[in-house]
């Protein structure tokens, strides 16, 4: 695989298997977008919600969806991107509309747990001035 790099994609559904021969990977993390070629110095970056694109050994244009994650670069020319979860598709509109359904139920069920959350704390804020005026009617200090 000279003057390629070896690509690896996983997430937690999918255990990692063999890398596939790339010539270039696009990924954004919070400082915005970078190129890995071959060559490319040791890196690990923590990756933003994005699509990663690559140029396959050919020269065609493949893409996966990553709601956050991370790439590791190896001095090896190994490329491994590690992902709760990757969204692969055929073309970039799929990726896209698949990782676009993902961040919309993630922030759903986020909304949610904060619902839940203003709940229990509503719920424990009542229960503490119960208690305060049960002391404060009984004469015992506070």
């Amino acid at each position: 695989m000279k003057n390629l790099l070896e690509l690896i994609l996983c997430d937690l559904e999918t255990p990692a298997g063999a890398g596939v021969p790339v010539r270039e990977v696009i990924a954004c993390d919070a400082t915005g977008s970078f190129a890995v070629r071959p060559g490319h110095a040791d890196l690990v970056a923590s990756l933003v919600p994005s699509i990663v694109e690559w140029t396959d050994a050919s020269g065609g244009k493949a893409f996966a969806g990553v709601p956050g994650g991370i790439l590791r670069v190896s001095g090896r020319g190994r490329v491994e991107i590690l992902g709760r979860r990757v969204y692969r598709g055929r073309t970039l509109d799929e990726v896209a509309a698949s990782l676009g359904e993902a961040m919309r139920r993630d922030s759903a069920t986020a909304a949610d747990a904060r619902r839940a959350l203003d709940q229990l704390e509503a719920e424990l804020v009542s229960n503490l001035i119960r208690r305060k005026s049960t002391f404060a009617g009984s004469g015992a200090p506070l």
